[in-house]
């Protein structure tokens, strides 16, 4: 599945016939705009196999027991360590937290629109509390991380719309790869994620008015899947890698 992700996302192959992966010294001779895509999309693929290494089935000791999950070191290595990924590995890793700025930005971006948003949780006080949060959320963020991702510099150039559609329809296509991923729990994170990155680049790359409001209109789906998405990223980077780097020094 994740070689087909790559393999459909491909805007060209490198020209070098001897070069089979996209490794980062390939992917630093492209564009800005194919750099930011292939990010996106590994942060996501690497964002997946945390969650995997992060909640693996152990299995239990005796049939008597029940089967429990938790971290496996072990897979975890196979996913990132230097030496099992021809030295990528990190580089994924870093991806992650590029997924996390991109997300943060949106939804900073959008502050005005969460302002009339209606969040809706059938219960009335949720509703309010949500409402403050989200509102807390937007306007510390510039604050708390000001070095985001910046999308003025991305289709700065009037021939930028052919790459612009491409971008979109390669990133359409992720999402229906997902639909054809075998492990449910791979695939609800993966649709989850795919959701939540797509609805930020819809805010991101959204046409503005004159004070940089996007001009967007956001369904129900979209918005939970990009809130869901920053706190996925969030866990991730603040417990999951944490917890493995904990793992990786104590064994060290």
């Amino acid at each position: 599945m994740c070689t087909c992700v790559y393999v459909v996302t491909y805007f060209n192959r490198p020209e070098d016939p001897s070069i089979k992966y996209l490794t980062a010294n390939v992917v630093n001779g492209m564009c800005r705009e194919k750099r930011v895509f292939y990010r996106v999309v590994s942060g996501l693929h690497a964002a997946i196999n945390v969650h995997v290494a992060s909640h693996y089935p152990t299995e239990p000791s005796n049939p008597f027991e029940e089967r429990t999950w938790g971290a496996n070191m072990t897979l975890f290595e196979r996913f990132f360590s230097p030496k099992k990924t021809f030295g990528e590995g990190p580089n994924w890793l870093k991806n992650i937290y590029f997924n996390y700025l991109l997300v943060l930005r949106a939804i900073t971006k959008a502050a005005p629109l969460w302002n009339v948003e209606h969040f809706y949780t059938d219960q009335p006080e949720q509703d309010e509390q949500t409402s403050d949060i989200v509102a807390v959320l937007a306007k510390a963020a510039p604050e708390a991380c000001p070095v985001t991702f910046d999308e003025r510099i991305l289709f700065t150039n009037e021939d930028d719309e052919d790459l612009r559609s491409a971008f979109r329809e390669k990133f359409r296509n992720v999402s229906r790869i997902m639909d054809c991923v075998e492990c449910s729990t791979c695939r609800l994170w993966g649709k989850l994620k795919t959701h939540g990155l797509g609805t930020a680049m819809k805010i991101l790359f959204a046409p503005e008015t004159e004070t940089g409001v996007p001009i967007v209109q956001l369904r129900r789906n979209e918005v939970v899947a990009l809130f869901n998405t920053l706190a996925q990223y969030v866990w991730q980077l603040l417990f999951s890698l944490l917890a493995f780097l904990c793992m990786l020094s104590n064994a060290s």
